[in-house]
C-alpha cells in the first residue's frame, strides 16, 4: 500500500503521494556505484521491500534522486517503482554540483536543469554524484530526498504489479 505525506510550505499545505510507475518509462542522467548497488540489493532482498520512493520530474520522467534504488529494482526483476513526482521547472527545485566537501570535485561540468534533462533524454550518463537536487521547503533549501516518503513497498508487489 503506497502512502501519502502532508507538509506545509508557507501558508499552503501539500499532499505528497507516491505512485507506482513502470520502470521502463524513467530516464536516468547519472551512473551508479556498483558496490553500493550490490549492498542496496542485498538490503532490499533481506527486508523484502523498498523503503523509500524516488524523485522524478513529471514532465520529462527524468530521475532526480534514486538512481541506485531504480537500478537495484531493475536488477531484481521488478517492473514498477514508487515515485514522487515533482515539477522540475519549479523555481523551488534547484540543482547544484557536488563539491569537494561532498567528496567529489567535477571541475569541467556545469550542472543546470537543462543539462540534466538533455543528458537523460540523450541516454547518456553523468558520473555518480554529479548533481545534487534541492527543494525549498519552509524557507530552507533541503536535499530532495526530504520529500521521498517511506513506502515500504513489497518486492513481490513491485515484481508483479501491472497497473
Amino acid at each position: 500500500m503506497l502512502k501519502t505525506s502532508i507538509f506545509t510550505k508557507g501558508n499552503f499545505i501539500y499532499e505528497q503521494r507516491a505512485v507506482l510507475v513502470d520502470i521502463t518509462l524513467l530516464r536516468e542522467h547519472e551512473s551508479f556505484d556498483p558496490s553500493y548497488l550490490g549492498k542496496l540489493k542485498e538490503e532490499i532482498i533481506k527486508d523484502g521491500f523498498l523503503r523509500k520512493a524516488i524523485s522524478v520530474d513529471v514532465n520529462s520522467m527524468v530521475v532526480l534522486d534514486g538512481h541506485h534504488r531504480l537500478n537495484a529494482l531493475r536488477e531484481l526483476g521488478c517492473n514498477k517503482i514508487p515515485v514522487i513526482f515533482v515539477d522540475y521547472r519549479s523555481p523551488d527545485i534547484v540543482v547544484k554540483k557536488w563539491t569537494v566537501e561532498d567528496d567529489i570535485l567535477l571541475e569541467d561540468i556545469i550542472v543546470t536543469k537543462e543539462y540534466i534533462i538533455n543528458t537523460a533524454l540523450s541516454e547518456k550518463r553523468l558520473p555518480v554524484k554529479t548533481s545534487k537536487h534541492l527543494i525549498m521547503l519552509d524557507g530552507k533549501l533541503l536535499h530532495i530526498s526530504t520529500i521521498e516518503i517511506d513506502v515500504d513497498e513489497s518486492l513481490d508487489n513491485l515484481k508483479s504489479s501491472r497497473e
